[in-house]
């Protein structure tokens, strides 16, 4: 049950950041992509939610020393991936509100 959340919060994590930065990509091409934000905010969620659910799972376990050696970690590492999430779909906002005025 650990590999699934911890596998599931990455791929989530990638594809928050991967949308982002192929609709910034197709708008240099000249093409619009439009509610990108929608999903890559979802799927930061998401994975950030797994991250949780993998924190209950070892509490659920009784794996403190577990959950004290990595929450300093993987709260870290959420805030960044949460802004730089935000950072690429303001990006690739403003791009294409640009473009449309």
């Amino acid at each position: 049950m650990s590999d699934f959340f911890d596998f599931g919060s990455l791929a989530l994590g990638a594809l928050s950041w991967i949308i982002p930065v192929f609709a910034i990509s197709q708008f240099q091409k000249g093409n619009k992509l439009k509610n990108v934000s929608f999903y890559s905010v979802t799927f930061c969620t998401c994975a950030i939610v797994f991250q949780l659910l993998q924190i209950r799972h070892r509490v659920n376990i009784q794996d403190f020393s577990g959950i004290m050696d990595t929450i300093g970690a993987v709260s870290v590492v959420s805030v960044i991936h949460v802004v730089i999430t935000f950072l690429l779909n303001i990006t690739a906002i403003s791009l294409i509100d640009t473009e449309n005025k």
